[in-house]
């Protein structure tokens, strides 16, 4: 398929030209438009384009995503995150709103800022020295990079990734202990701000399995086979 604004996936997105063309798609792919502030219609126009040409290329690659996406909110933040939307009344979650930065300049996290991230963990971990700076040596071998994300397209492929990769574990709380377990043990470990907890690892594993990076043993064993299944399950 071609044209402006048409579904296409497989790299062959064409940019909407025109804020109501880029929200026509937007709707199409089933998933409202929500604005909570008075964005720029420049900006407005290039984030739009951006949240389409992701979700076409996830719904076209991992069909069984198509439907977990009910909205997307373009919010005055820098930063992005993924909420429960609509929930059935037994408390599962039917769909997400994606919120997406509306405003600043897409940066990197550093391994620095990924530790940082983490809050006293950091401490824990022995990466400040004791003037409370970073310990840039132990952490370079702590962490090999401090996010997956290295684009604002794959920051919205992260919060799709909350939403939609589901390991299916029967305990959860004890699924984060071991996981937290497993980062307090592990260097070389492949995103600072996926140490944070196992949810985050989740969503920057998930960056990783839809660009074709993830290579074994970035998580756990114990969490990696289900990880890669419940991925697949997504095809």
């Amino acid at each position: 398929m071609s044209g402006a604004g048409q579904i296409t996936g497989g790299g062959g997105f064409t940019p909407a030209t025109s804020i109501k063309e880029a929200e026509a798609f937007t709707k199409k792919l089933g998933i409202e438009v929500k604005y909570d502030f008075n964005i720029d219609g420049k900006e407005k126009l290039l984030r739009l384009n951006e949240f389409n040409e992701v979700i076409d290329d996830i719904y076209l690659k991992l069909p069984k995503t198509n439907g977990k996406i009910g909205r997307v909110t373009i919010w005055e933040r820098e930063s992005a995150r993924a909420d429960a939307l609509l929930v059935d009344k037994s408390g599962n979650i039917i769909n997400y709103d994606i919120k997406i930065a509306g405003k600043g300049k897409f940066s990197k996290i550093s391994r620095e800022d990924g530790v940082f991230m983490t809050g006293q963990r950091g401490f824990d971990w022995g990466l400040y020295n004791s003037d409370l700076n970073f310990n840039s040596e132990k952490i370079a071998k702590k962490f090999t990079s401090g996010s997956s994300v290295k684009t604002r397209q794959e920051m919205i492929t992260h919060e799709v990734g909350h939403a939609v990769l589901d390991p299916k574990h029967s305990d959860w709380s004890l699924a984060r202990k071991k996981f937290d377990k497993w980062v307090d043990n592990t260097d070389g470990i492949f995103s600072a701000y996926g140490s944070k907890n196992y949810d985050e690892a989740l969503a920057e594993a998930f960056v990783e399995l839809h660009r074709g990076t993830y290579k074994a043993g970035m998580l756990p064993e114990y969490f990696e086979n289900k990880v890669t299944k419940a991925f697949n399950l997504l095809k």
